[in-house]
């Protein structure tokens, strides 16, 4: 299949949960691969309209109250901080040599030569400012089932401040599975570790970063080589990409003192998807679909009905998919054993393994969807193209 088209970048802010988890991460609304900024609802399928309209509702007034929160916070940040912008207008215009040096990469590569416009001191410092934050989000709704709102607007507005850089990594052409796979290429997950690192008081060495330069190019090669392999399902990428991301952050971190390692991702923040600035989960959360089920058939009618709305089957079609999926899953007990915790269920922040147990489980279904499924050529192409990873949340 041809690699995904990379969509414009996006952020969107849930009643629940600062949708990105950090980032870029949102949720499908529309046809699969298009992302876009709408809501992402949470809690559990919701099977009754009536019901799922008055849920939406609720969502759509909390948003709104976040939004005039956030907007008074940016208007009074903005209003004590004009004075000193002023003084220091002048300043800015031509910075000194040594804040070039801050804001450049610390690794580069000539092939994406326009990462040198990013301001990597901004990504670094905002990232290490995140981090312990989005360990206490998940702290805080575990103590008191409520999304702390001052928190979550806080991390809204660091957050905006990465996404003011991705344009530039886009541009670069770094190569990648969707907006998020160019922010987790080995080169970028380099740079911002080490600038977050930097602007915590704790920069590499010169050992370790001669260490991490050897990894980033080795990385980069594979990630080079994935990108450019021709497989039969999107969904093949996606998988194959997530796990040589994760092998390249643990071998990173083997470099880092154990201090360092501490503060770009505290202990407990990689235990739920997002809640780590560096783990694969930045990417994959993008096309997590959680579906709450009690047993396999319960996921297999969900799944079975998105997966009929998206290929446009009939009845009769779509009955045997369902058939397949209900046997899959009933072969796969392991994503049903552990039950959804409200982490899960609320925040829409899967525990870790969780997504990529199903992804490997589901490239599984699609391919004997395909073998047994008799379906229309461009039926067969959604479904090889096809970018939802449904993840079991047992109820």
């Amino acid at each position: 299949m041809a690699q995904p088209k990379k969509a414009a970048p996006f952020l969107a802010v849930s009643a629940l949960l600062l949708a990105s988890g950090g980032f870029l991460l949102g949720r499908y609304t529309a046809q699969d691969g298009a992302l876009t900024n709408g809501v992402a609802a949470a809690g559990p399928e919701v099977s009754d309209g009536s019901a799922l309209a008055a849920e939406n509702a609720q969502l759509k007034r909390q948003v709104a109250d976040l939004e005039r929160d956030r907007d008074a916070m940016a208007a009074s940040q903005s209003r004590t901080e004009a004075a000193p912008k002023e003084a220091t207008a002048s300043a800015a215009a031509s910075p000194s040599a040594s804040t070039e040096v801050a804001t450049g990469a610390l690794f580069t590569d000539p092939r994406f030569a326009a990462l040198a416009a990013i301001d990597w001191k901004t990504i670094g410092a905002t990232t290490g400012e995140m981090a312990p934050m989005l360990l206490q989000l998940m702290q805080e709704f575990e103590k008191t089932g409520e999304i702390p709102t001052a928190l979550a607007i806080k991390l809204q507005a660091l957050n905006s401040k990465l996404v003011e850089q991705v344009p530039a990594m886009l541009e670069s052409g770094l190569p990648g599975f969707g907006p998020n796979g160019s922010y987790t290429h080995p080169l970028v997950t380099a740079n911002v570790l080490g600038s977050a690192l930097l602007a915590s008081g704790m920069p590499l060495t010169d050992a370790q970063r001669l260490a991490i330069e050897g990894l980033a190019r080795s990385f980069s090669g594979e990630n080079d080589s994935l990108t450019a392999s021709t497989r039969e399902f999107d969904l093949e990428g996606l998988l194959a990409e997530a796990e040589m991301k994760d092998r390249y952050f643990a071998e990173i971190s083997s470099q880092l003192t154990p201090d360092q390692l501490a503060r770009i991702e505290p202990q407990g923040a990689a235990d739920f998807d997002g809640g780590s600035m560096f783990r694969s989960s930045l990417m994959t959360r993008a096309y997590s679909d959680p579906i709450a089920a009690k047993d396999p058939a319960d996921f297999a009618r969900i799944a079975s009905g998105r997966i009929g709305e998206q290929l446009a089957l009939d009845d009769a079609t779509a009955t045997q998919v369902r058939s397949v999926l209900e046997r899959m899953a009933g072969n796969a007990p392991e994503l049903f054993r552990d039950k959804a915790s409200p982490i899960e269920s609320t925040l829409r922040m899967m525990k870790q393994g969780r997504t990529t147990a199903a992804l490997k489980q589901q490239i599984a279904m699609l391919r004997e969807i395909q073998r047994t499924v008799p379906l229309t050529p461009e039926q067969k192409q959604k479904l090889q193209s096809l970018r939802r990873v449904f993840v079991p949340l047992p109820r």
